[in-house]
């Protein structure tokens, strides 16, 4: 018959010498506000994943954004109805730069800071601008994740503000959803 025995158990420094050094953890660099922001409007699902990892995140982030029909996207997923126009085939100029109009009128239901111009994204000026703004609305959207939802700052912006509490079920679902897309693309992350 075959016998099992228990494994021997590693070698333990000789008495007076220096203890055995401990395996290192796998150290990841951190991701650049860039690659934060593509990774966090991927996980919302407002923007396509890349068939691979782009080279350029910052780059594929301004090409993305460019027509604004993503960050449109974006501020309807985060605030329901505080959008009034967007071109959803933006083909010129005018339309392309009236959706990122759109978007920077509609931070207010978010109460967010504008803090770009239009022609910051739409002509690749200043883009640090653009990613700063995305990273505040990101930052403020998980902090009202955590307690006070996104609901209540879209109510503020539509004509329900002072409804009953069954139209904030929508918006009070939406932002746990928000929530739960959160901690998977945390633990995607980790």
């Amino acid at each position: 018959p075959r016998m099992w025995t228990r494994p021997k158990a590693a070698p333990s420094p000789a008495p007076g010498s220096a203890p055995l050094p401990l395996p290192q953890p796998l150290l990841r660099p951190a991701m650049t506000p860039a690659e934060q922001n593509v990774t966090w409007l991927i996980g919302l699902g407002v923007l396509e994943s890349p068939k691979k990892t782009p080279s350029d995140p910052e780059g594929f982030l301004q090409s993305a954004l460019r027509d604004g029909l993503v960050l449109c996207r974006l501020l309807e997923r985060l605030a329901p109805g505080s959008l009034d126009k967007v071109c959803a085939e933006p083909r010129t100029d005018s339309d392309s730069c009236g959706n990122i109009r759109e978007f920077l009128r509609g931070l207010s239901a978010l109460q967010i800071e504008q803090t770009f111009d239009v022609y910051d994204l739409y002509k690749g000026q200043n883009f640090n601008k653009v990613l700063t703004t995305l990273s505040a609305l990101n930052k403020a959207t998980e902090e009202r994740g955590s307690g006070r939802t996104c609901s209540s700052f879209s109510h503020n912006h539509s004509n329900s503000a002072n409804s009953s509490s069954s139209s904030q079920a929508p918006a009070t679902k939406a932002a746990r959803t928000l929530r739960r897309q959160s901690k998977h693309l945390v633990m995607y992350l980790l």
